[in-house]
């Protein structure tokens, strides 16, 4: 532990070295939670996902799926199934966009 901790010691000083000599300073990213999630690979399952329900023609049993969704990630909360519980809500939140891209 010992020596991996010195080690990490002595690149942050060979970092901060390099940082002085060229004049660089630091800068936390800033990014917003939504900006991660919305990415364009979440854009693109969506569209997948609608161009899926239209082929099948589900979107008219959309609503009662989510109602379905919304009890079962309770339940699974309640259980302390926090796993699945998150699984579900992502199912629920792509429904609910497939929803409001079909309307």
């Amino acid at each position: 532990m010992r020596r991996a901790m010195d080690e990490t010691a002595r690149r942050r000083l060979k970092q901060l070295e390099y940082n002085k000599e060229h004049g660089i300073t630091p800068k936390t990213i800033e990014k917003r939670i939504s900006d991660v999630l919305h990415s364009i690979y979440e854009q693109d399952y969506a569209e997948n996902v609608l161009e899926d329900a239209m082929k099948e023609k589900d979107i008219k049993n959309l609503p009662r799926r989510i109602e379905k969704l919304k009890k079962d990630m309770k339940k699974a909360a309640e259980r302390l199934e926090f796993e699945k519980a998150a699984s579900l809500r992502d199912e629920l939140f792509r429904l609910e966009q497939l929803m409001i891209k079909a309307d």
